[in-house]
């Protein structure tokens, strides 16, 4: 069920839909603790194949095949008892692991390709054991580089195939999935009460709130897939599906939200729909980063330029979304200088200025200090960090929604029309003179319409 096909033509939004189809078809099989890592020519001396937090009753096997050192002058001699893995506790920033080839080190080594042979050794894990643990390989042989295919599986007793900080994820996610659908559906409520008074943004934010709901059902599904099984299963492209398409919605939304569109004017000016459109492909680009970062083992050899990746396009896509706030906060200062109405627009002004202060709030939380958490807690404990995503989150969404629910008296939505009609930066000037013309043609029926 993991084949792709597709037709010869499609419109701009079955290409949008066939991009998140091959996004998730990367992942058809991501999420398992039992990884192939597959080593082809690597110069690195030393690097991280696969770390996890074990406890009492732990068990780790790997399997080494096809083995090999390739020398890379001809007087270069390999010497396969210089090369080999090396188990040890880890610290909790991998990213910032330098293995280095140690003499003294204690390498499990392996026979050559030519003997045909298989290498493969198993550990269990007492109480006085219990840690983080990596799977290293060390590469000591100067002047040859390593070829092999490690098959590692690692679980803690029941079998639960999560390690030890992840075994809480499966109702962490379903507990937050609770949480959004009760918010869901208290939003979809006071829409429907409402309903005179809601925009097209509106039913968007409710899109993107019911696709975050069941992300977090698959999500849980999957982690729940790994626990038993260690491969997450039919759940991890479905998982996949409704994250990408949430984290496409989310920035669309906060984005449009941002410029004041439909509620504030009929469409988006050039520069703005320029911005959209970069943040869009950043966000695939984030997502393929992503995927990619999930399904490749940390000894794969992009997987640090995958994870580097991921972390750029966050966070450009993140500071992208700052800009059209600033345009509206600078309009909406503008027009309280010239439509004589100053104390209305600087509340109004004050209401933009608190949903930018909240939007980097939002970004700096989940995108820097969750992952200081979640990389200095004890290994033990890292779903905390996943716990605090959630909440921050949800209260996040909670909070744009009542500030832009809609409402006859809502600050953010009761701009009036003639702050539209004014001379922008990020206008383009034939907008500028055509709404000028229809303020001067409808007189006081440009009136803004909530």
């Amino acid at each position: 069920w993991c084949q792709f096909s597709s037709s010869t033509s499609m419109d701009g939004k079955g290409k949008l839909v066939g991009v998140v189809f091959v996004l998730v078809m990367l992942g058809c099989h991501v999420a398992a603790r039992r990884d192939v890592v597959k080593v082809d020519h690597d110069e690195r001396r030393g690097f991280l194949l696969v770390s996890f937090g074990f406890l009492r009753g732990g068990h780790m096997h790997v399997m080494v095949e096809d083995f090999k050192l390739h020398p890379l002058l001809e007087d270069v001699q390999p010497d396969y008892s210089r090369a080999g893995l090396s188990i040890q506790r880890r610290p909790r920033l991998p990213v910032l692991e330098e293995p280095q080839c140690d003499p003294l080190m204690e390498l499990r080594t392996f026979p050559d390709a030519v003997s045909q042979q298989s290498s493969d050794f198993e550990e269990s894990f007492s109480e006085e054991d219990e840690g983080n643990y990596g799977i290293y390989f060390i590469n000591c042989c100067e002047g040859t580089t390593a070829s092999f295919t490690a098959h590692i599986e690692n679980y803690n007793a029941g079998p639960d195939y999560l390690s030890a900080g992840e075994s809480m994820l499966p109702t962490v996610y379903m507990a937050a999935f609770v949480a959004y659908g009760v918010a869901l559906l208290v939003w979809v409520v006071y829409l429907v009460r409402h309903r005179e008074f809601a925009h097209t943004i509106h039913y968007l934010m409710s899109a993107v709130v019911l696709v975050k709901t069941a992300s977090l059902l698959f999500e849980s599904l999957r982690y729940a897939g790994i626990q038993e099984t260690g491969s997450g299963g039919i759940w991890s492209p479905s998982f996949y599906a409704f994250a990408i398409t949430k984290n496409l919605m989310l920035f669309t939304v906060l984005l449009l939200l941002g410029t004041g569109w439909f509620f504030l004017k009929p469409s988006l000016a050039h520069q703005e729909k320029k911005i959209v459109v970069v943040v869009l492909v950043l966000q695939l680009f984030a997502n393929i980063a992503m995927v990619e970062t999930d399904e490749r083992a940390p000894g794969s050899y992009t997987w640090l330029t995958w994870y580097d990746l991921l972390r750029l396009f966050d966070i450009i896509c993140c500071c992208a979304l700052l800009f059209p706030i600033v345009w509206t906060i600078r309009s909406i200062r503008e027009a309280a200088r010239t439509d004589g109405r100053a104390s209305r627009d600087l509340e109004r002004l004050e209401k933009f200025q608190h949903f930018y202060v909240i939007v980097i709030s939002y970004i700096y939380f989940t995108r820097i200090v969750i992952f200081l958490i979640n990389e200095t807690m004890p290994f033990t404990l890292t779903y905390v960090s996943h716990i605090l995503n959630e909440i921050v989150t949800l209260a996040f969404y909670v909070w744009v929604g009542h500030k832009f629910r809609p409402t006859s008296d809502n600050p953010y939505l009761s701009i009036p029309q003639q702050m539209t009609d004014m001379p922008m930066e990020i206008v383009d000037t034939a907008e500028d003179e055509n709404e000028n013309e229809n303020e001067n043609e409808n007189g006081d029926e440009g009136a803004f319409e909530v």
